[in-house]
């Protein structure tokens, strides 16, 4: 099960706050941890991430 945590000041604004996933993947025998945010404000982040999430063998 991923780690589920919260980053920011926490006396931000709750939209302002990313929540993120750890995912703990194995890359070429390397152990990694990988941190996925959750929930992206603009549509450049979304796509981003999605660039990067094809990188990531499934």
């Amino acid at each position: 099960m991923s780690k589920l945590w919260m980053m920011g000041d926490p006396f931000m604004s709750r939209s302002s706050r990313a929540y993120c996933y750890v995912n703990h993947i194995n890359i070429l025998g390397i152990a990694t941890d990988v941190m996925v945010v959750s929930n992206a404000q603009t549509i450049a982040d979304r796509a981003l991430l999605g660039a990067i999430a094809k990188l990531i063998p499934q």
